[in-house]
């Protein structure tokens, strides 16, 4: 092979492979409108789901303290572990790094801790894990002011 067989197989060999970068780089930008429109109606489908599950006349307490949002998970869900409370507040709140994730277990299971010491929640034992409930006195003070 000669030195100009050798420059026309790399000439045609190269205008493949940069045909192919620009077929891809179509797909992944059709591929990215894709996602997009796909994260738009997954969020308005999250906002539906949201308001009928939190339908009752106390909106979740987006911008409240972790006392208030544990309590009001545990209200909607009667019973749970830290686990179950953590993830319902993440799924709720659209968290999605898990730097947040871990934020919010973390917050979750110190406060549950204090609240069943304070007497605010109760505790069943499953295993390790520790299965919360509101005391039965505040329960009775949240379905009143509900």
């Amino acid at each position: 092979m000669n030195d100009q067989d050798i420059n026309d197989v790399y000439r045609q060999e190269r205008s493949k492979l940069l045909t192919k970068i620009e077929r891809y780089k179509r797909e992944i930008e059709e591929d990215e409108r894709k996602v997009k429109a796909l994260e738009v109606l997954i969020g308005e489908e999250a906002y539906s789901i949201l308001s009928d599950h939190y339908s009752n006349d106390e909106e979740y307490p987006f911008t409240g303290t972790y006392v208030d949002k544990i309590k009001f998970v545990l209200y909607e869900i009667e019973r749970g572990t830290a686990k179950d409370i953590s993830n319902e507040i993440i799924r709720v709140e659209q968290i999605d790094s898990i730097e947040d994730e871990n934020k919010v277990r973390l917050n979750v299971t110190i406060n549950a801790s204090r609240l069943y010491k304070e007497g605010v929640l109760e505790v069943d034992k499953a295993g390790n894990a520790n299965i919360y409930s509101i005391s039965g006195s505040n329960l009775h003070s949240m379905m009143i002011r509900r």
